[in-house]
């Protein structure tokens, strides 16, 4: 397995892996599955868990451990009946795991405020509100529609059904990450590929970003990069025009249990003729034991707070515990790419452009 250091991150994700199997369930609107008697008569219950954010070490602390999680990498349009130009996506693709049963919201747009992609762009995740556990199964719930006309019954049907994701027969150790599995769903009206893979031995790292200070016309892109097998899987978080202060959404990933972090800051301004140009910075968080790593940082004329916690996921619906120390936090040079050390590590990325 390469070390990858000194190695560029990979913008492509693989479409090969071998640690998720899905099979298709019943694919018809209202038949969108219980594909057990976990979830018969399930209902359209949002999960309450949010991400974990406490700052102090409990004293059941040595009672849990890494659990292993299905991380979303990217819902992509493969093809529409809009084959040049834009088209208006709505609706939701949802997580149900075996820990309540509720909808994890991946993708949720609604009509009166889609997202605007292209055929062969990305869908922007808006992004579990929690980890997905897997225990043995897990649903995965879509709907999703093409708004073409004034009416919701002049639209069209993109996707609309549910799979499921189970441990494949080889379980791989889990020192040995595999790269992320794409699954292709084809609708009445079009085609939407979504790329998953098991994180094993996972932690919940929930990154908070705040914007203090903005110059008007700046776009804001963030990514992470997770280390799958023997390359770099890019997850897009956000991106976005960043005209107003304060905090965007907050981000959860699941990251291998003891790895390391690095969070890339590109700041930049679409404004023509401007003048402040670019700014790159990297800062690297250590997962150790308990607690909250934090940094605000000054590129050109925008200041931004970041705030990372580490989390394990509750067992039994016991209190979770935090993973990351407040801890080290070091201030890479802006042209500097980090050397990664070995399979354990997930690398984060936040692009400014």
């Amino acid at each position: 397995m390469s070390s990858h250091v000194g190695k560029r991150p990979s913008m492509v994700a693989s479409g090969t892996g071998e640690r998720l199997t899905t099979a298709t369930l019943g694919v018809v609107a209202g038949q969108r599955g219980w594909a057990s008697g976990k979830w018969a008569g399930a209902k359209k219950s949002i999960a309450r868990l949010e991400p974990m954010t406490f700052l102090k070490v409990t004293r059941c602390c040595t009672d849990y451990f890494p659990e292993d999680m299905v991380q979303f990498f990217s819902v992509r349009l493969i093809k529409s009946p809009i084959c040049n130009g834009s088209t208006q996506v709505y609706g939701y693709i949802a997580a149900r795991d075996e820990r309540d049963g509720m909808l994890n919201y991946i993708v949720n747009y609604s009509r009166d405020d889609p997202i605007v992609v292209q055929q062969g762009s990305l869908i922007e995740m808006t992004g579990p509100k929690r980890c997905i556990l897997l225990d043995s199964i897990v649903l995965i719930e879509f709907d999703m529609r093409i708004k073409s006309g004034r009416h919701e019954e002049e639209d069209l049907q993109l996707i609309d059904g549910a799979i499921t994701c189970s441990w494949y027969t080889h379980t791989p150790s889990a020192n040995t990450p595999s790269p992320p599995i794409i699954d292709r769903i084809t609708g009445d009206s079009g085609i939407v590929d979504i790329c998953l893979a098991t994180i094993m031995s996972a932690m919940v790292a929930t990154i908070e970003v705040v914007i203090l200070q903005v110059l008007s016309g700046s776009n804001l892109s963030i990514g992470s990069f997770l280390d799958m097998f023997d390359d770099y899987e890019e997850i897009q978080l956000f991106h976005g025009k960043i005209d107003q202060l304060g905090a965007l959404r907050r981000f959860v990933v699941a990251v291998h249990w003891d790895s390391i972090m690095f969070l890339k800051f590109e700041v930049g301004n679409n404004l023509q003729y401007s003048q402040h140009g670019c700014a790159t910075k990297w800062l690297e968080f250590q997962a150790r034991q308990h607690g909250c790593a934090s940094r605000r940082i000054k590129l050109k004329l925008t200041t931004i707070l970041v705030k990372c916690f580490g989390t394990m996921l509750p067992v039994d619906e016991r209190p979770a515990v935090n993973a990351l120390e407040g801890v080290d936090i070091r201030t890479l040079n802006s042209t500097h790419e980090p050397t990664v050390r070995g399979s354990k590590t997930a690398l984060l990325f936040l692009r400014h452009e």
